[in-house]
């Protein structure tokens, strides 16, 4: 049998919260793995990493991991040969999926969403999100919505583009920026997800190059990879984007896709100069390579003035998608695409087959709060600044060496620590009650292992407390052994 070897980071991403039940430490990580066999996520000949990575990986004790593995030996999961490491073995029971794990098999296991997806829990302050909650406008806005339309409920419901209102409402957001637009040139989605994916079952075949930044949003590195997309990384710099970097990528490659986050770039919150921007959209003029711009976050400027306008409003032939679940609430689940009426009419054939048309309800409250735009986004400003102002200054006092820049808007600061890695400081960081997402998953090479996305969406005294658990974690993973032959990033 040939064994394919599983990565430390894939392997992280399977396991999710492992460690967060109860019991012995080998115990849980025993019981996680054999999970992962039984419903086919660690196929027969999958090569596990070495007792002393997973260790390192896990922060937990080699010999937490070697009771581990010894276990599931003993219980038939795995094998072992000197020389060959360990495997997982052909079992009787239920692992329909067979052959060799590939990249596709760990979408949807980065713990932005696993997260999501996990129960509940009042003892654990959760980094891992960044989203924001309804102010009292939102919730009017809602409840006023559900009202009118009560009344005045007619026809079939469906509109494939969006509701006419909305889209409306969006066209003319879009025109006030700089961007002239007609409400034909807008699709109506649910949530800025789904316009990614939209996007890439559109216009990607498997092995299609795609261009991404790193560090990017990981929601956006799944669809791609979903699709069997080869994704092409270029920098985020500290002055943000610059166009050399992504046509260089481009042409190296042929890209069809640049998929790109110049304003308040998540997870960095950088800025693409509005000079760049000019630069870029007349490099694209002689490609045909698509540019997606995504906006979700354009609207949450903190400080400072507004950033430039979109690429799109240099660029005739590119797409800009936006969302109303960052600056109004994420339960929302309104999005949109911005682009040429041909662009538009072949993504709404997507959308009819994904789910024939959006919910009304959510899009009638999202064109009510478009009305009120500047009253919902002057109260989020004042609640955004002052939670990160707590971030800041508990990271201050309570982390001094770690270090990060402030950006004029956007929902995360990006973090980094002076040494070790940030995966292994947050298996440990889970086990002192406080979630966070490491670099690495960001990133298509998982690299950026020395960083961490810590999102300021939490109330105050969440804030508080979530800094001081990850101070104890951060006191407790300097004092392992292991880190002292790692040499300071």
């Amino acid at each position: 049998m040939t064994h394919r070897r599983i990565g430390q980071i894939e392997l992280l991403q399977l396991l999710g919260d492992w460690s967060s039940g109860s019991g012995p430490l080998y115990k849980q990580l025993a019981d996680a793995i054999r999970k992962l066999i039984d419903v086919g996520d660690l196929r027969p000949g999958t090569r596990l990493p070495s007792e002393r990575a997973l260790s390192s990986t896990l922060a937990v004790a080699r010999s937490t991991v070697v009771a581990a593995l010894d276990h599931l030996k003993q219980t038939g999961y795995l094998d072992s040969a000197p020389g060959s490491g360990t495997w997982v073995r052909a079992l009787r029971g239920f692992n329909p999926a067979g052959g060799v794990l590939t990249p596709a098999d760990t979408v949807g296991r980065n713990p932005l969403y696993t997260r999501l997806d996990a129960p509940p829990s009042d003892d654990l302050v959760d980094f891992t999100v960044a989203v924001v909650d309804a102010t009292p406008s939102v919730t009017a806005a809602i409840d006023r919505a559900s009202r009118e339309l009560a009344a005045s409920l007619d026809g079939s419901g469906y509109f494939p583009s969006g509701w006419p209102r909305l889209q409306e409402a969006v066209a003319a957001w879009f025109t006030r920026r700089g961007l002239p637009t007609e409400p034909s040139e807008i699709l109506i989605t649910n949530g800025g997800q789904q316009a990614i994916m939209l996007v890439a079952a559109a216009y990607v075949q498997p092995g299609d190059p795609v261009v991404m930044e790193t560090p990017s949003f990981p929601g956006a590195l799944d669809a791609f990879r979903m699709l069997g997309a080869s994704v092409r990384a270029v920098p985020v710099r500290p002055t943000g984007l610059e166009a050399d970097d992504v046509v260089e990528a481009i042409d190296a490659r042929r890209a069809v896709i640049a998929y790109l986050i110049p304003t308040y770039q998540n997870p960095t919150g950088r800025v693409m100069s509005h000079l760049e921007r000019k630069r870029l959209a007349r490099y694209l003029d002689s490609r045909s390579t698509v540019l997606v711009e995504d906006e979700a976050m354009v609207a949450l400027t903190l400080e400072g003035d507004a950033p430039p306008p979109p690429i799109a409003a240099y660029h005739d032939g590119g797409l800009v998608i936006g969302s109303a679940s960052k600056p109004f609430w994420g339960g929302l689940r309104v999005g949109w695409i911005r682009g040429r009426s041909d662009l538009i009419r072949r993504l709404r054939h997507y959308k009819m087959v994904f789910d024939l048309s959006s919910p009304i309800l959510p899009q009638a409250a999202a064109c009510l709060m478009f009305e009120e735009m500047e009253e919902i986004l002057a109260y989020r400003r004042q609640q955004l600044l002052e939670a990160r102002a707590t971030l800041e200054e508990g990271l201050s006092g309570l982390l001094p060496e770690w270090t990060w820049e402030r950006s004029s808007g956007g929902l995360t600061l990006w973090v980094q620590i002076p040494e070790g890695s940030a995966t292994e400081l947050a298996q440990l960081a889970m086990r002192h009650g406080v979630a966070v997402i490491p670099g690495p998953f960001f990133d298509p090479q998982a690299l950026h292992d020395t960083s961490l996305r810590l999102p300021y969406v939490l109330p105050p005294d969440e804030i508080e407390r979530g800094i001081a658990r990850l101070a104890e974690a951060w006191n407790r993973y300097r004092g392992l052994p292991a880190l002292r032959s790692i040499r300071p990033a």
